[in-house]
């Protein structure tokens, strides 16, 4: 197999540290089993010399290949890896999601999978990979939904696809391609960047929020509950900007890319006028005095995890009072760049910005750091 790599074009061309890091992933998929990776390799866009995003492409097959080998083995034949775009890699982190939830029978049994995933369907599979039901896993597998797609140009980014989920039957309201795009160029004008996803994948189902949450951003697809479609505009496009600029901000530590993420939103908010929106978070039943006390909060204990919102968002809030626009910006900015730096999040108790990036993309900015991160500033008497 390791002969067979090394013959690839792109590997007798030269390596950088991309395809160094490609043809490790290759090799990992090799060990368990080295049919699915001579299969993979033999795939057009490996084969022609992949980028950035094929070797995500490829790490997710190789969790797929950890599962279930049989699984990889008939995804890499599928129709819609003959290409790899945004919504291929979506699709392949929902199967990820599907088998680690115990409903493989449901994606096995499906049949968008026996007939063989297509460009058309991998926005249905990103969504069924949101919900944790087997029973309406299967729903979306077997095409009981509609689907609403849109395509999009911002001031940033040239082309953006907007897909919106929904099980058959179910009245479309609020929730709609066009508001999310609306949401997309608002976090995009706050962060000052293009999107990290030139898809956006919606999908509106309760058992695609976890617990209390009305959103949640599971990096394939946006879920929001079904009150989202009689959910007044305002509150719903603030909620729509907290989920998108989630591709910025996800695998650091919670109080970030919460805390992150409910600035950007009120941002947005404020610029448009919804002062009722823009309000900062209320403490609720957050029980911790600072940030360090937070600790590792499951999402499943509301009331705890929402101390990351809470006081995430009141350091970022203070950042953002004692610097210019500019200034802030040039701080996420820099926050978001040095997280992407670091390696992906292997397991729920890594990530890849803490407190020491922090520190560094703000480095101006120490004392209201440390107020925020061990002192009292937040105990209830204050």
């Amino acid at each position: 197999m390791y002969a067979a790599i090394l013959r690839l074009p792109w590997v007798v061309d030269g390596l950088n540290d991309e395809d160094k890091a490609t043809i490790d992933e290759l090799l990992y998929i090799a060990v368990k089993d080295a049919a699915v990776a001579q299969a993979v390799i033999h795939l057009p866009w490996v084969a022609d010399g992949p980028n950035y995003d094929d070797k995500a492409t490829i790490a997710e097959l190789r969790y797929i290949n950890f599962r279930d080998p049989s699984i990889a083995q008939a995804v890499v034949a599928m129709p819609f890896l003959q290409t790899d775009d945004t919504a291929s890699r979506h699709a392949l982190n929902a199967i990820n999601d599907i088998m680690r939830a115990g409903n493989k029978a449901a994606l096995l049994n499906s049949r968008i999978y026996q007939a063989g995933i297509t460009d058309e369907w991998t926005p249905v599979i990103a969504a069924a990979g949101a919900i944790a039901d087997p029973g309406v896993v299967s729903d979306y597998l077997n095409g009981n939904i509609t689907v609403q797609q849109e395509h999009y140009q911002t001031d940033r980014t040239p082309a953006i696809t907007v897909t919106i989920v929904r099980l058959a039957g179910r009245a479309a309201g609020a929730v709609s391609a066009d508001l999310t795009a609306q949401a997309i160029r608002q976090a995009e004008e706050i962060m000052d960047l293009p999107l990290p996803t030139d898809h956006v994948i919606v999908v509106v189902d309760d058992l695609s929020v976890i617990g209390r949450f009305f959103g949640v951003n599971h990096g394939f697809a946006i879920g929001l509950q079904q009150e989202a479609e009689t959910t007044p505009q305002a509150r719903l496009l603030n909620t729509m900007v907290h989920e998108v600029a989630h591709y910025w901000w996800r695998g650091n530590a919670d109080w970030i890319d919460e805390g992150a993420a409910d600035t950007i939103a009120a941002a947005a908010s404020a610029r448009r006028g919804h002062t009722a929106e823009a309000r900062p978070n209320r403490r609720k039943d957050c029980a911790a005095v600072n940030i360090s006390a937070i600790g590792g909060v499951h999402r499943s204990d509301y009331d705890q995890f929402y101390c990351n919102y809470y006081l995430g968002e009141q350091l970022f809030r203070e950042l953002q009072q004692a610097t210019t626009p500019e200034g802030f910006t040039a701080g996420l900015q820099d926050l978001y760049h040095i997280s992407r730096s670091q390696p992906a999040p292997q397991t729920q108790d890594e990530y890849r910005a803490g407190i020491g990036q922090l520190r560094e993309a703000f480095s101006n900015h120490a004392d209201i750091i440390d107020r925020h991160w061990s002192g009292d500033l937040n105990a209830p008497h204050r």
